[in-house]
């Protein structure tokens, strides 16, 4: 940009130094032309005047042409004034920069290093925080393990109670029943265990829904006795039981881990009974099917008799007929000697197999006799332990094996 200016001035001092020059001969030139004039006077006044005015035109051309000259000198002179102010601007602005730059750069390296301070900084306080937290934590289990300690120690303080209320018990009962403990399966049980098992027996029959069980006496250390003496037969004679029907049982009645176990030891023991009494001759019993009726349900049910009849004559088992409709039906297997006596005869008079149907005023039964072989099934819809036999064994059964255990003794 200056050196443009530079070249406008030169090109404006070379066209003042032309009109000067211009000037100046014409100046020259007019002076000679006066001295002619003067010398040739006389050769008019009108030409003189003409030549006056026209070189008076080109002295005012002259004048415009230079009075021009001097404005555009004076602009050019003003914009390289301006240009001037400008450079120098700049190069202020330059200086500040240029200083700015270096503040900025260390302000740069300030932030930088501050930055680094806090990063320094922040890890410090995070490692601190995750010690905190860290500490918080295990404050916490620790809180949590306290409160389950005293929720623990209340827990032991009432089951201390409660044992003492049931030593308290368990002494009075040991002495009720004269309970001194028994030597069974080369060991000795004293009262306590007895007490205990005789506990987990009676809430096992309960749960199964049974009464005493065949072995059983009433007395809890005899019963206990009993059942030790016809387990140990029963592991002797190398019996092993359902599994499928035993996890059957555990998961139907909900049975613990107590339970489960005595409950494996019935079924052996019951498992032994029956293959004892398997030499016992078949015996004759009636399969009853049972359908009582009120007003409402009358027709319903006498509509249902042919198809009972169908399907008993075909020989399908009472028991299953029974179970398509539970809340119809009524399934029982009796000895004849059990039967009511308005159809005892009917029945006496039927072969094994054959059906009939017997009809009341209140409803009808279907009758088919069957041999049974003796078994003992205390869980069964006809458990059999009225059947004088099959205990009369098992009774024979337990005496065999305490003369064993004398002998062995």
């Amino acid at each position: 940009m200056i050196s443009s200016f530079y070249k406008i001035c030169l090109a404006s001092a070379i066209i003042i130094s032309l009109i000067f020059s211009a000037a100046a001969s014409y100046s020259a030139s007019e002076s000679e032309k006066d001295a002619d004039t003067s010398k040739n006077i006389s050769q008019g006044s009108a030409a003189d005047k003409k030549a006056l005015e026209e070189r008076q035109a080109k002295i005012s051309e002259l004048e415009k042409k230079l009075t021009e000259a001097d404005d555009k000198l004076s602009l050019k002179e003003n914009e390289f004034r301006k240009l001037i102010a400008e450079r120098d601007r700049l190069r202020q602005l330059l200086e500040e920069e240029q200083k700015k730059t270096l503040e900025a750069g260390a302000l740069s390296k300030a932030v930088e290093q501050k930055e680094a301070k806090i990063n320094e900084l922040s890890a410090k306080l995070t490692e601190q925080q995750n010690s905190l937290n860290e500490i918080e934590s295990k404050i916490k289990l620790i809180a949590e393990e306290k409160e389950k300690l005293d929720s623990r120690f209340s827990e032991l303080k009432k089951d201390k109670e409660a044992l003492e209320a049931d030593a308290l018990i368990a002494r009075t009962l040991i002495s009720d029943f004269g309970i001194t403990g028994v030597a069974a399966k080369d060991r000795k049980y004293l009262a306590h265990e007895i007490l205990e098992a005789t506990y987990t027996s009676v809430a096992l029959i309960n749960k199964l829904g049974i009464g005493r069980l065949i072995w059983m006496t009433g007395n809890p250390q005899d019963d206990f006795l009993n059942e030790q003496l016809l387990y140990k037969g029963a592991i002797d004679k190398r019996i092993s039981i359902d599994d499928k029907e035993f996890k059957s049982f555990v998961e139907k009645y909900k049975l613990n881990k107590k339970e489960a176990d005595l409950f494996s030891r019935y079924l052996t023991i019951i498992e032994l009974i029956n293959k004892t009494v398997a030499k016992l001759p078949d015996e004759k019993i009636v399969e009853v099917l049972s359908v009582l009726y009120t007003d409402k349900d009358r027709n319903e049910k006498i509509g249902l008799a042919p198809k009972l009849q169908q399907e008993a004559k075909k020989g399908r088992k009472f028991e299953d007929i029974q179970k398509e409709h539970p809340d119809k039906i009524k399934h029982t297997t009796k000895k004849l000697l059990e039967l009511d006596i308005w159809i005892k005869d009917k029945a006496q008079q039927l072969k094994t197999g054959e059906v009939s149907t017997n009809w009341t005023e209140s409803g009808y039964v279907i009758l088919k006799p069957a041999m049974r072989k003796p078994s003992y099934n205390p869980f069964g819809n006809t458990p059999a332990e009225k059947d004088d036999r099959i205990r009369v064994l098992t009774k024979k059964l337990l005496e065999d094996l305490k003369g064993k255990k004398a002998k062995t003794n």
